[in-house]
């Protein structure tokens, strides 16, 4: 009986062992390259050449480096390196404010133009029916 407690206890422990040494899980990596990815900027021509093919989000310009990763060694790994991609490619699609502003501002115009010409209409209108009743 205490040669099977004792196989037991050896076997615990080294399970108890491989599981502590695991590396980094597959959802902490895919974190790590979204973070990463969200801080990439494009310079001005890599933002041109991103406009020229927008589908593309395995393009060397969301490859991640040395300088954009937070840890060098999850550039060979490739959960990581899509992730990265991914996060960036979503982050060069995303609209800047200025974007808002235009059509918030096309907008406005138009409504201004709208309430301008029943403006006008109407005062149009108001002075046929006075110029009638004279």
């Amino acid at each position: 009986m205490k040669k099977i407690w004792t196989l037991i206890l050896v076997i615990n422990y080294y399970s108890v062992v491989s599981v502590m040494a695991q590396t980094a899980r597959r959802d902490s990596i895919v974190k790590i390259g979204v973070k990463d990815g969200r801080n990439l900027h494009l310079s001005h021509l890599e933002q041109m050449r991103f406009k020229e093919d927008k589908d593309n989000y395995i393009s060397d310009l969301f490859k991640p480096s040395a300088a954009t990763s937070s840890d060098t060694a999850l550039l060979k790994d490739s959960v990581y390196v899509k992730a990265f991609r991914m996060a960036a490619f979503k982050k060069a699609h995303e609209r800047k404010p200025g974007h808002y502003f235009l059509i918030g501002g096309i907008i406005l115009v138009g409504i201004y133009a709208i309430i301008l010409t029943i403006a006008n209409l109407t005062a149009s209108a108001y002075t046929n029916v006075i110029t009638q009743l004279r």
